[in-house]
């Protein structure tokens, strides 16, 4: 019994390391990427992606132009699901805004600002999670195509545990509940490209995933993604 007890209590420590590597860097894509120099009148933007993030994810996400004048705003949201059978234990929604900063000639400077929900699930716990990601982007933009530079941060702000009947049964003291204050976070850095044609982008990002400490990186320090966006 004791045996049994040792088990369980290293795979919970192990399953809530990796979960929370999860639940941190499954958010860490970068903002939905764009072609600055093509929008024209086009104020409404869905896009697909496929990305790889501890996996294979998909996601769907929309945005739409709030102002184009003095400073470019859009309202952007977003979700991501991985390919496997049980796709609701495992998702990511943010909602915020774009925004470009500067615009010298073909050199275009923007950020991204969301909120962040994330849920992961496996038979010894569900944690949802709360946060903020922020994102830079800076590169030359031209109405087909264009090449950027991107980087970020992303922040736990706070998560909820809510541990399994069976779990409970081995270990009761264990709590449930809302788990304060921030807890971790990952900065990533890497590129954007993309080709556009009519009203549609062709869009690929990846780069590297690493802890605030500067210092540890995720089980899988990397991150891609391909895009298709439609713009109208």
């Amino acid at each position: 019994m004791k045996n049994q007890y040792l088990y369980l209590g290293f795979r919970f420590v192990f399953t809530l390391m990796v979960s929370l590597q999860l639940i941190l860097t499954a958010s860490m894509a970068h903002g939905q990427t764009i072609n600055l120099e093509n929008d024209h009148d086009q104020k409404h933007f869905l896009q697909a992606q496929i990305g790889a993030e501890y996996g294979i994810i998909y996601g769907l996400g929309y945005g739409y132009q709030l102002n184009k004048k003095v400073i470019p705003l859009w309202l952007t949201s977003d979700i991501s699901l991985p390919i496997g059978e049980e796709m609701l234990d495992d998702l990511k929604s943010r909602v915020g805004i774009k925004i470009q900063w500067v615009k010298i000639g073909r050199l275009h400077l923007s950020s991204d600002v969301r909120g962040i929900y994330r849920r992961f699930e496996n038979d010894q716990v569900g944690i949802s999670n709360f946060g903020m990601d922020i994102n830079a982007v800076a590169g030359y933009y031209k109405s087909s195509w264009f090449i950027a530079a991107e980087a970020g941060f992303d922040k736990a702000i706070a998560s909820h545990y809510k541990h399994s009947a069976a779990y409970k049964e081995s270990f009761p003291s264990v709590k449930n509940g809302w788990i304060e204050p921030a807890m971790g976070g990952n900065y990533h850095y890497g590129f954007q490209t993309g080709w556009t044609f009519k009203n549609n982008d062709l869009t690929l990002s990846g780069g590297k995933l690493l802890n605030q400490d500067f210092k540890t990186v995720p089980l899988l320090p990397f991150y891609g993604s391909l895009a298709f966006t439609y713009k109208f």
